[in-house]
């Protein structure tokens, strides 16, 4: 999965408050989501499951997590 997709829509994700599976049906529906996420075209298709979010979290942990979460907040 892109970097850029994963960052992305793990901040979109925080910022907003949305659930795994809000934000995937977000990502899906919403063109601007999509660019910010590194979409150049829009795309209609599912893009992940929200259970994909679980995973990365897991996988890039934490404290990864946490201290995204700590400069999204801090601007």
């Amino acid at each position: 999965m892109d970097g850029r997709l994963v960052v992305g829509l793990l901040l979109l994700k925080h910022m907003t408050g949305a659930s795994d599976r809000d934000a995937a049906q977000t990502l899906r529906e919403n063109p601007y989501w999509q660019a910010f996420c590194g979409f150049e075209n829009f795309v209609t298709k599912p893009l992940l499951e929200s259970s994909s979010l679980t995973k990365l979290r897991k996988r890039l942990g934490i404290k990864y997590i946490k201290e995204l979460e700590e400069l999204t907040s801090k601007h």
